[in-house]
């Protein structure tokens, strides 16, 4: 399955210990697909689940979000 239209989005973040940063900094983020879904009811789409983590130089986790979106299937 191929994203190529988002339908709906929704996202759950988990906040962990605030980390303190300075000036400058360089981030980095990962994204890791962990589940793709068909949709049961409509042939036509599915649900792509991925966790997102953004770390800084130093590989501390400032933040961790988990996302679900409702893809379209490629035609």
């Amino acid at each position: 399955m191929i994203i190529e239209k988002t339908f709906l989005t929704y996202s759950y973040n988990k906040y962990g210990e605030l980390v303190e940063t300075s000036q400058p900094q360089k981030i980095h983020v990962e994204v890791e697909i962990v589940a793709v879904n068909p949709s049961k009811t409509k042939t036509d789409r599915g649900i792509v689940s991925y966790v997102t983590q953004t770390k800084n130089q130093h590989g501390d986790v400032l933040l961790i979000s988990t996302t679900k979106i409702v893809v379209f299937k490629r035609a």
